[in-house]
This record gives C-alpha cells, structure tokens and sequence, in this order.
C-alpha cells in the first residue's frame, strides 16, 4: 500500500514539475518575443526619422540649387526643415539614444547609434531559426 501512495504523490508532483517548467519556457520565449518587437519598433521610428530628414534635403537641395557634395549650414537647413515638415529638426530624436547626422548634400543622413537590431524567424521548409541583423540605417 505505501508504494502505491507514494507512486501517486510522485506522479502528482511530475506533472507538476513539467508544468511548471512548460511555464517558464513559454514566459522566457514571450518575453524574447517581446523585446525583439520593442527593438525592431525602435529601429523602425530612427529609420523613418531618418526617411523625413532625407526628403527635407532633397526639397533644401533643389530649391536652393545645391550641388551635390556641398555642406548645408545647420541652422539655415533647421528652419527649412521646420517650415517643409512642420516639425522642428529637434524634435526628432533616435530611441536608442543615437543623434541624427544631417551630412553634405546628395548623401544620406545618418544615425550615430551603431547597434543592431536582431529579428529571428523560424523556417519551416527547412527546419531552423534565422536570424536577420537591422542596422539604424538607410543604407541597404
């Protein structure tokens, strides 16, 4: 009798234990899950930033024929850029703590933030995890 009572308990307190790590599996993979969203959204609002800032240059280049390669005074490129977008330039501001580089006209603006961002996807077809890297960039 007291092998019985004693293979119940341990058959209870097994199933337990396996929930219980089913559990912090599946909150550890959540949570993963969680920061990679997090971390992509904020690569993604320093990159359309980086897209709005684009766009203003271009405007600032051919409205005041510039060529390519010449410097642009902040300050005048400053105004411009609040009175194109009606936003001030300082308003814009990368999540992850990176500061916007306007640069020289016909070359794109840049973020200072040099970390990646990692997404990862399982692949069905063939059976493993990859994992694709996202810079604070509008280079390819």
């Amino acid at each position: 009798m007291r092998i019985l009572r004693f293979d119940r308990r341990w058959k209870r307190s097994g199933w337990r234990v396996v929930f219980l790590v089913l559990i912090c599996i599946g909150t550890t993979f959540y949570l993963l899950f969680h920061l990679q969203q997090r971390a992509f959204a904020k690569r993604t609002h320093c990159v359309s930033n980086l897209v709005h800032i684009r766009m203003a240059k271009v405007l600032y280049q051919e409205e005041f024929k510039i060529p390519d390669g010449a410097t642009i005074p902040v300050e005048v490129f400053e105004r411009f850029f609040e009175q194109v977008m009606a936003k001030p330039l300082g308003q814009y501001k990368c999540l992850c703590g990176g500061k916007y580089e306007i640069g020289p006209a016909g070359i794109m603006p840049a973020c200072s933030y040099t970390g990646i961002c990692y997404t990862y996807q399982f692949d069905w077809r063939r059976v493993r995890l990859e994992r694709r890297a996202w810079r604070h960039s509008l280079e390819p």
